[in-house]
């Protein structure tokens, strides 16, 4: 408490200001001093939104740009005037895509729009064109290039895509799976590597042949030989009692049995030979005494 008493006017009067004053400043400070902020649904529900919109934003900002209209017309450019050599292949599994006319789309694989070179075929880009709006809105398909052929057919093919000109440029190695284009005057040509790798294919086939020969020519060889053997072994005589183990597997048709069960006695030693067809021979200490056929 302050006493404000014995003390002349003009204090008084300047003590009671400072203490409205300070009372008044007090009054306005207590709401924002008390006010705390508290975890609500409200505020757990905003702080997951902008969690949310932040990791969106981060995704999006990951994601591959993608090429503008203008971009995508500068690439195609590049190609005007080039002259190109296409080589076809066949059984690749994704041929280039040449247009008669302008199709849908430059993905368009209806078969009345497209035409395949049956053979090497060159041509020059005359310019560059993209499909009207009929599938994808304006701007947004991918642009195709104008070429004339050899023979002076009009035509458009892909620049980009598993079916078009920058994917399938030939680089110097070889895909069976593929088809490609070049660079006319390239060094060297798909035509000159394709021709060794036919040379390659053609050898290898050649040593492949050779070694499936000699591997026959070796199997007649051994057949041959057990034949041989077998003609042999049939020239001999059968097993006769007295002969010793010896002389039946080098001189008879027998030859060696496939099992032997030996027996040890006061008497000696008995062994049964066991051969195929139920046949066998019994011999007392080396020599043959029973024969059963």
């Amino acid at each position: 408490m302050v006493s404000i008493g014995h003390r002349p006017p003009q204090e008084t009067a300047k003590l009671l200001a400072t203490i409205i004053l300070l009372a008044t400043c007090t009054a306005l400070l207590s709401p924002i001093v008390s006010a705390q902020p508290y975890d609500t649904p409200e505020t757990r529900r905003q702080r997951a939104d902008a969690e949310k919109r932040a990791q969106e934003q981060a995704k999006r900002d990951k994601e591959p740009k993608k090429p503008s209209l203008e971009q995508k017309k500068a690439e195609a450019m590049e190609y005007l005037g080039k002259r190109f050599q296409y080589v076809p292949n066949p059984s690749a599994s994704n041929r280039i895509r040449f247009y008669e006319r302008i199709p849908p789309s430059s993905h368009s694989q209806d078969p009345n729009y497209l035409f395949t070179p049956l053979s090497v075929a060159s041509f020059v880009v005359r310019g560059v064109v993209m499909s009207p709006p009929t599938i994808f809105a304006l701007g947004e398909d991918e642009y195709l290039l104008e070429i004339e052929m050899a023979d002076g057919k009009a035509g458009y093919v892909n620049v980009i895509g598993c079916c078009g000109i920058k994917e399938n440029l030939f680089r110097g190695e070889l895909d069976s799976r593929k088809e490609y284009v070049q660079f006319e005057g390239t060094s060297p040509s798909i035509d000159d590597i394709v021709a060794r790798e036919k040379v390659r294919q053609a050898k290898q086939a050649q040593e492949e042949r050779k070694v499936q020969q000699r591997a026959q020519e070796k199997a007649e060889r051994e057949r041959a030989k057990r034949l041989e053997e077998q003609r042999r072994q049939a020239a001999k005589p059968s097993p006769r009692i007295g002969m010793t183990r010896q002389q039946v597997v080098n001189d008879t048709r027998w030859g060696r049995p496939y099992d032997i069960n030996r027996t040890t006695s006061s008497s000696g030693v008995r062994e049964q030979w066991v051969y195929s067809n139920r046949r066998y021979l019994y011999f007392d200490n080396g020599v043959l005494t029973v024969i059963q056929d």
